[in-house]
């Protein structure tokens, strides 16, 4: 019939299979011929998971049928191929396990779509090295996965939670005694900078410290000068809520409807992708997973009343900006109750004069693995030089860890959720979290903690910390610091008071 080409670039499709259809420019007539589209699948992980093996995980595509997952030791060349893989309504992530690899070479894998004999694009490559010692999460066997956990993180003690690729926790008490599996129960939220619980509840707001606008609350950051860092290990004194007739920690209560305030302590990591974060963060006597009502609960069904005494929860979040399909992604929080293990919260039973807390982040990209250790301490009645923790908390998480290492910073604030902000970026709700101290106890048995306050893990000569404090927060009544040993050593206060 002759005529023109025309070409047309179909850009930045959410990911799914699209019908597509081509209309001439002459009224009341088209083409009758219509073709099908696929997009690549959206995330693929790769993660060795043992001498000869690697499971990849992959977020379903919308409207697939089938997949398939395409291997080989060179990067772009993939001369190995799975069984066709029909897709299952309802999966949310798929894996393959790959076995029968060679030890300690790496292999490059991509995840391809099909629909009814049509196959979409190859997904963006990631790699693995098989290699012993690799945590078997093919195995879904908690006493397999476990105790892996625990060798890689060279701690056959203390309160661990694992979560693995595919959103499952492998949770252990302390001692050992009692295990228990579950899906997530708590989850990030990157459009409300929150952790909320299955039902999109705002649990704890968390502090948003990138770049943009500081909206979620007053905090003191410190970050490395160099953004290879792997991690880094600090000791916090965190004073009581109350001594004697003094006060160093306050949430006010009706602000568990509105900002929730919440003080942290934490260190975080970002690079590539990937932000994390991990630290303990404070709730209040009578504060739990909020409810419809307006009250507060310790339990996923809202049955039982929260705990009725100040606590720190430790945790671990980290939010993969590639998985484009994935809003909400599983955060760790230690809050037993409800699921069958006893909560091991950070109280001040025997810690009068305050904690001393130690924190431990750090990440590897040849494991695909993100570590956190928090140890806790009685202040002045404990020497943590010698004396052993009374509480030991192991978090892991198995995440697409592509990057060498990222900046490293580290943050006392009181986060606030950012729709109750307002354009100051803080709201002077009364709360306040005072004296608090970075490789230095501030109150009572006053003097530095161990490690001259910190170690960075960095390359040679480039871990060192320097400032990072938003400007948002006047020094000096919002957000006040006191130095010892500049960035090292310091005693911090946020204030939210009205004045």
């Amino acid at each position: 019939m002759g005529g023109t080409d025309t070409q047309v670039s179909l850009e930045n499709l959410p990911a799914g299979v699209y019908t597509v259809r081509a209309f001439p420019a002459t009224a009341g007539r088209w083409l009758r011929t219509e073709g099908k589209l696929l997009t690549e699948v959206p995330w693929v992980f790769a993660v060795p998971t043992g001498a000869t093996k690697v499971t990849v995980y992959w977020d379903a595509l919308p409207g697939a049928t089938g997949y398939r997952v395409r291997w080989g030791a060179q990067s772009g060349n993939y001369p190995f191929s799975s069984a066709y893989l029909p897709a299952t309504p309802g999966t949310d992530v798929y894996r393959y396990t790959v076995v029968g690899l060679t030890s300690e070479v790496e292999y490059f894998f991509v995840v391809e779509a099909e629909y009814n004999g049509l196959w979409g694009p190859p997904s963006v490559e990631d790699s693995a090295v098989p290699h012993v010692g690799a945590i078997p999460w093919d195995t879904q066997d908690p006493n397999q996965i476990i105790s892996a956990v625990r060798a890689r993180m060279g701690s056959p003690y203390g309160y661990l939670i694992a979560l693995s690729p595919e959103g499952l926790l492998y949770e252990e008490e302390e001692w050992g005694a009692e295990q228990h599996v579950s899906t997530a129960l708590y989850f990030y939220n990157p459009d409300l900078d929150a952790i909320v619980d299955t039902y999109g509840a705002v649990v704890q707001p968390t502090q948003n410290t990138g770049g943009g606008v500081d909206n979620t609350g007053p905090y003191r950051r410190v970050v490395t000068l160099s953004n290879q860092c792997k991690g880094a290990e600090v000791y916090f004194y965190v004073p009581p809520p109350i001594y004697a007739t003094s006060q160093y920690i306050y949430v006010q209560n009706n602000t568990n409807t509105t900002t929730r305030d919440t003080p942290y302590v934490y260190l975080g990591i970002r690079g590539g992708t990937l932000d994390i974060e991990a630290g303990i963060a404070f709730h209040p006597a009578g504060r739990g997973r909020p409810g419809r009502d307006g009250g507060e609960y310790s339990d996923p069904d809202r049955q039982t009343p929260p705990p009725s005494y100040n606590r720190w929860q430790p945790y671990l979040k980290v939010y993969d900006s590639s998985r484009k399909t994935v809003n909400e992604q599983p955060a760790i929080l230690e809050d037993m109750q409800g699921r069958g293990v006893l909560p091991a919260h950070i109280r001040y039973d025997d810690a009068y004069y305050g904690l001393i807390v130690r924190l431990y982040l750090v990440i590897d990209k040849r494991n695909k693995e993100i570590m956190f250790h928090g140890d806790v301490w009685s202040a002045t009645l404990d020497d943590p030089q010698y004396d052993p923790p009374r509480k030991l908390y192991r978090f892991y998480q198995s995440n697409k860890v592509n990057i060498q290492g990222g900046a490293v910073r580290r943050v006392i604030s009181i986060a606030q959720r950012k729709d109750w902000t307002g354009t100051n970026g803080y709201q002077t709700t009364g709360s306040f979290f005072l004296n608090v101290g970075i490789g230095y106890q501030t109150l009572f048995d006053v003097g530095d903690l161990p490690n001259d306050g910190a170690i960075v893990f960095c390359p040679p000569t480039s871990g060192i910390w320097t400032s990072g404090t938003s400007t948002n927060f006047p020094n000096n009544t919002v957000v006040r610091v006191q130095e010892m040993s500049r960035y090292n050593r310091e005693a911090v206060s946020i204030d939210l008071r009205r004045r």
